[in-house]
């Protein structure tokens, strides 16, 4: 009777001791669940982070080519009116010699 006593009371504490480590492993299998939980959030975040700078950088990106096609618009501006003067210029020479030779 003390033998089967003994071996029962070793399987009791093998029995505690693998409880034990049950709990042990649970937890840290937990610790780990919430560890990769907040990896995870912060993966997002950064995703998210990634996205908001794509899209801005698209926006700046259209801002800038807004602002070339202006730039190409103003020096035709520009040419055209640079051309006005020319011929202002050369109709008020003509007009000049003209009148000369009237006189």
């Amino acid at each position: 009777s003390s033998g089967i006593n003994a071996e029962y009371g070793g399987s009791q504490a093998d029995l505690r001791a693998t409880k034990d480590r049950l709990e042990q492993s649970e937890r840290e299998l937990e610790s780990k669940s919430n560890e990769l939980a907040e990896l995870m959030k912060r993966l997002t975040n950064s995703e998210t982070r990634i996205e908001d700078l794509e899209s801005a950088e698209k926006d700046h990106l259209e801002k800038l080519d807004d602002r070339k096609s202006e730039i190409d618009s103003l020096k035709r501006e520009v040419d055209r009116l640079k051309t006005i003067e020319e011929d202002h210029e050369r109709l008020k020479a003509e007009n000049s010699t003209f009148c000369e030779s009237i006189i």
